[in-house]
């Protein structure tokens, strides 16, 4: 009761508790072939209608794409990552490859599941550029940040001409994917905090990551044999 007043908002919205707890009930949206404009608009006004009922709160994404327009993508990877009421889950499978820019759609769900030999990543309808990737910055961070997945990974999947390497903290251990460039941008001292990290290996995202390696990642969070599991 004490919240408007202690945060200086005009008022608080009381949330349905079946909103944020009881059972899932949810619909399925196939995103096979391309990504087109159309296409995307087709989806978007049909999972929007969805929630005129209001019993549904959960959307079940499965993929099968080779992407096609990252714009697109990015428009509805937004609707993903962050569910507004009455949606609170949208989760994602993999059934055989998200490529290109699809791969953004993939990891803009949570939790996020690919079936044993699927691919997330690599090179498919969409060449997407450094230049892209920076025009996308703040979509891209926003994702990671609600998914609380790596944004220097999620880049690569992208493009895999993103020079990403792991990097580990010499004194704490942290481990943080980025590139040699972006490891520095913000220090004062570059010089000081190159030498706080030890380089690992380069993370080659040309042909795309296995199911196996997208989990261990932190890109997927787990593998399943089918739809229904």
């Amino acid at each position: 009761d004490e919240a408007p007043h202690v945060l200086d908002l005009a008022k608080v919205i009381p949330v349905d508790s079946n909103e944020v707890g009881g059972v899932a009930k949810g619909v399925l949206l196939e995103l096979t072939g391309s990504v087109a404009r159309s296409r995307v608009r087709r989806w978007q006004s049909n999972l929007n209608g969805s929630l005129s009922d209001k019993t549904v709160n959960t959307w079940v994404v499965s993929i099968d794409s080779i992407g096609g327009d990252l714009d697109q993508s990015a428009s509805l990877a937004s609707l993903f990552a962050i569910p507004e009421p009455p949606l609170r889950t949208v989760a994602g499978f993999v059934s055989a490859e998200a490529r290109s820019d699809s791969a953004l759609l993939a990891v803009a769900c949570k939790p996020l599941y690919m079936k044993p030999g699927a691919v997330l990543g690599g090179v498919g309808a969409d060449e997407i550029s450094l230049t892209d990737l920076d025009n996308h910055t703040e979509l891209i961070e926003t994702i990671a940040r609600a998914t609380r997945r790596p944004a220097g990974l999620i880049r690569g999947l992208l493009c895999s001409d993103l020079e990403l390497y792991r990097y580990t903290n010499k004194k704490t251990g942290t481990v943080k994917y980025t590139t040699p460039a972006d490891l520095v941008v913000d220090s004062d001292d570059p010089d000081l905090e190159r030498d706080r990290w030890q380089q690992g290996d380069r993370i080659d995202f040309a042909e795309g990551l296995t199911a196996a390696r997208a989990v261990e990642l932190g890109l997927a969070d787990g593998q399943s044999d089918s739809l229904d599991d």
